[in-house]
């Protein structure tokens, strides 16, 4: 039997919520690996990825304040219960 449509879109959106927490994971990781302007603009990607995951899932994040670090947010994908750490200026529009 072939899956409906909605069956489909359902696939399709958890890959890309999941792909998008994967390219903020690895932008977060080489973030810590380099220095200077790579570093800032592997935040960046980080950040763009962490907006558009809250952008397009916004029932399936949550988005808390770190208790250490007030300048500071802590993104996670409910589901997954895996979180990344951002500024919460970078995050503003959702905070």
């Amino acid at each position: 039997m072939k899956p409906s449509f909605s069956i489909v879109l359902q696939k399709a959106e958890r890959q890309n919520r999941n792909s998008l927490m994967q390219k903020a994971f690895l932008a977060n990781r080489i973030a810590k690996t380099v220095k200077g302007f790579s570093r800032k603009n592997s935040y960046t990607v980080k950040a763009k990825a962490l907006n558009a995951i809250i952008e397009k899932f916004p029932n399936e994040v949550e988005i808390r304040q770190d208790a250490a670090l007030p300048e500071m947010v802590v993104v996670s994908v409910i589901q997954t219960r895996f979180g990344l750490h951002a500024p919460r200026i970078a995050l503003e529009a959702y905070c």
